[in-house]
């Protein structure tokens, strides 16, 4: 029965990764869980940022332009949104699980957008991101509480995202004023 303790259990992403579950099931929960990052015992949230922010800068988020950064966002979202409707709709449930970090991917591809191509402005997207989308501030609280399911849990970290983004954006401006 959904919603009991039983059944949390059962369908912990962990569970995924059993050898009796289909490879198509297990290929899910590798992506959901950020490549693995998300089963970090503690801030898997965290741990699945840093693995986006790693591989995103890795291959060049930043040299793109900006145009091209927002196709690769709307691709990344998509395939977030997709993910997590895919594994709520095989077990029946909507709830956020800790480990189902490929949200924190499309956040902190948003929150990359227009950083310069500088490991410091990427590390302080990282922070900000982790700030707002730890705190959840207006309107990021309120699109976790309105969108129930796979939008929900990946869009409030798309907001965290704008926010960090707009945090980089107007500290390099000012930065450049001096």
């Amino acid at each position: 029965m959904p919603g009991t303790a039983r059944s949390h259990k059962l369908i912990h992403p962990y569970a995924f990764y059993a050898r009796k579950i289909p490879l198509k099931q297990r290929c899910l929960a590798f992506v959901l869980t950020g490549f693995g990052s998300g089963l970090f015992p503690k801030a898997p949230g965290t741990a699945g940022s840093l693995v986006a922010l790693s591989l995103l800068y890795g291959f060049g988020f930043l040299k793109l332009s900006f145009i091209n950064q927002i196709w690769v966002c709307v691709l990344i979202t998509a395939i977030s949104i997709g993910a997590c409707f895919l594994f709520f709709n095989i077990l029946g449930e909507s709830e956020d699980h800790q480990s189902i970090v490929i949200d924190e991917f499309a956040g902190m591809s948003v929150a990359l957008i227009a950083c310069p191509d500088h490991i410091l402005f990427a590390m302080t997207a990282f922070a900000m991101f982790r700030l707002f989308d730890i705190s959840k501030l207006f309107p990021v609280n309120y699109i976790e509480m309105q969108f129930r399911g796979a939008k929900g849990v990946v869009l409030d970290d798309v907001m965290a995202g704008i926010y960090a983004s707009t945090a980089v954006f107007v500290g390099n401006s000012i930065l450049k004023l001096f």
